[in-house]
């Protein structure tokens, strides 16, 4: 028998929460919900919304699972990290071991002004599950074209934020930060660390109050930005609803300098020593042929969503769309080099 989202059984007691209901579990039943990130927030948050019964859950990552994310990342186990696992295929198929009703679309990409308007389409909500001011101002930049209600969260070290942005009615982001922080500012993850405490307060409030709008509706989501410490512990609402700003760039003066960019680019990342080259002109590349040719020159590893060369003290990581995330450097002249030596400049 195949399972069914509005099961009286499986979700009763959501479904005895008073402000949910019948009618409310069969609108999460309904709803489709994009999450941008399956690292520690998004995990956390699609474990939550899966086991809700939201119908559909589309989810966009880049990255493969690594040691380093199990302490706090929900869904992935150390098997994940052993075959190179990219985190949205992980993500896909816990998630359906936790709830098959749920239609789980995993996207091994980057998130970026190229892929955003695709990713969003046919999607009632946007969640951030990520861990950069550029990818969440491209977010709201997105949330504010398509009138799709954003939830913004972040966690650092033992301190977290929420803030929805409902277009038209609350401060978009834009609004509360006109600008976003000078690279190296902002301490990252990587370099004062996080807790998984933080991760999972952060993840549940970013999810209730996507329950909230799917239930409800975007009338009912406050204007509210919430800010907590997992440590002290403390817990802080601030009223955001005079934050609106007429000259705001984006909700102000509709203004989407970075969906309206020329694309992406090559890139380090934030804080790491790592740097995407986006995917070269031409037909993707053959992964297994690849993983031959290149076995006498490091240690390689494949499967059908990447190729990982570790050519010491340099790392490459082909995906199956020629996207190439290349770790030891920050600069990305020398990722293309590195890329194009032992890879081919047209991989």
């Amino acid at each position: 028998m195949a399972p069914d989202l509005c099961d009286p059984d499986r979700y009763s007691r959501q479904i005895r929460f008073r402000p949910m209901g019948a009618e409310g579990q069969a609108r999460l039943a309904r709803a489709a919900v994009l999450v941008v990130g399956c690292g520690a927030l998004g995990s956390s948050i699609l474990e939550t919304l899966a086991r809700a019964g939201v119908g559909r859950l589309r989810f966009v990552d880049r990255d493969t699972v690594e040691l380093s994310n199990l302490p706090r990342q929900a869904l992935y186990t150390e098997v994940d990290v052993v075959q190179c696992r990219p985190k949205a295929v992980a993500a896909r198929d816990a998630l359906r071991a936790i709830n098959s009703a749920v239609v789980s679309e995993a996207v091994v990409a980057d998130f970026n002004a190229t892929t955003a308007p695709a990713l969003a389409a046919g999607m009632d909500l946007i969640l951030d599950g990520t861990d950069n001011f550029e990818t969440r101002f491209l977010m709201n930049e997105l949330a504010v074209r398509l009138d799709t209600p954003y939830i913004y969260g972040a966690a650092l070290s033992g301190v977290g934020t929420i803030m929805p942005v409902v277009p038209g009615r609350t401060p978009c982001l834009r609004c509360i930060m006109p600008e976003p922080p000078e690279p190296g500012t902002v301490p990252t993850c990587d370099q004062v660390g996080v807790i998984a405490p933080v991760v999972r307060m952060v993840a549940a409030q970013e999810a209730a109050l996507a329950m909230r709008v799917i239930v409800a509706g975007r009338e009912e989501l406050p204007a509210r930005l919430i800010q907590l410490d997992a440590w002290t512990p403390e817990f802080t609402v601030i009223d955001v609803s005079a934050g609106r700003r007429p000259d705001c760039p984006v909700c102000g003066c509709r203004r989407f300098a970075l969906l309206d960019g020329v694309g992406a680019e090559d890139a380090a990342l934030d804080g790491k020593a790592i740097v995407q080259l986006q995917p070269p002109p031409g037909p993707p590349p053959d992964l297994e042929r690849l993983a031959a040719r290149l076995a006498g020159i490091g240690a390689v590893t494949h499967n059908p969503h990447l190729l990982r060369l570790t050519v010491p003290p340099h790392e490459l990581v082909l995906f199956h769309d020629g996207r190439c995330v290349v770790r030891g450097t920050t600069d990305p002249a020398e990722a293309r080099r590195l890329r194009d030596r032992y890879l081919g400049a047209s991989v």
